[in-house]
């Protein structure tokens, strides 16, 4: 084959003569193909270094836009400003940083922080989430209540958003934390069931989410889950899970309180 032929299978499937231009490559015969691949590889490895910028800022981005939270007071939640009250409340901690460096290592499980109000679930959860936001992390944060309420304004002729826009968002992201799974249930100690509506809502993000990583904060008892939600929900929930229970830790927000 003549060296004035340019055989580079990588830019061009059949050979390709060269030409001499002046200006190019001191006028010696040069394959424009492959010159002018040549001359847009930085161009095209900036518009990718954008892109990727770009992306990852979206992700960043989303923790604080998307997240529905009932309580703004826990956006200041990190692990360095969490205070455990026991034993029990350190371990468990520790437990949670464990299960972020897990995430962060790509595996993909239910995290499940099972324990009484004001333990510091919420806080540990939302610590990870910002954790994971830090390292370039696509992360939602979501109260239960907020998204029952949230849902239920997509009910209105002139919302923008439709439910299944909201469930498919959920399913979707990388990291979700569902807070306070069993508050729309009522009071701890009533034997309500959950209503087809909760339930199919909670199906829809479970099933969606199944390889996926999922952090789930919430007050109840494995019996009691069993009891309020649809059996495939519970298979979904408690399937693939780390568990991390408060059993002895009090109430941290009222330790304070002397009467």
């Amino acid at each position: 084959m003549s060296s004035d032929v340019c055989t580079n299978s990588e830019n061009h499937k059949k050979p390709f003569p060269k030409l001499c231009v002046k200006g190019i490559n001191d006028g010696k015969p040069t394959c424009p193909i492959c010159y002018s691949r040549e001359q847009e590889k930085p161009i095209i490895e900036s518009e990718n270094e954008r892109w990727n910028d770009y992306k990852d800022n979206e992700k960043k981005v989303a923790f604080e836009k998307e997240s529905l939270i009932a309580d703004i007071a826990i956006k200041n939640a990190r692990f360095e400003n969490y205070r455990p009250t026991s034993e029990e409340a350190q371990a468990n901690a520790e437990k949670a940083v464990k299960a972020l460096k897990d995430f962060l290592e790509g595996a993909k499980f239910n995290l499940l922080l099972v324990g009484n109000c004001g333990a510091g679930k919420t806080h540990l959860a939302y610590s990870i989430g910002k954790e994971l936001q830090i390292k370039n992390k696509e992360v939602i944060f979501i109260t239960m209540s907020e998204l029952v309420r949230k849902i239920k304004s997509t009910f209105n002729k002139d919302s923008a958003l439709t439910e299944d826009d909201i469930i498919r968002r959920l399913v979707e992201v990388e990291f979700l934390i569902l807070d306070d799974l069993g508050a729309e249930l009522g009071a701890l100690n009533s034997n309500d069931k959950a209503t087809r509506f909760i339930n199919t809502i909670l199906f829809s993000i479970f099933d969606g989410r199944q390889g996926k990583a999922t952090i789930v904060t919430m007050n109840l008892s494995s019996e009691r889950i069993e009891e309020a939600y649809d059996e495939r929900i519970v298979s979904r929930l408690l399937g693939n899970r780390v568990s991390i229970v408060f059993k002895e830790t009090k109430d941290f927000r009222r330790r304070k309180i002397e009467f």
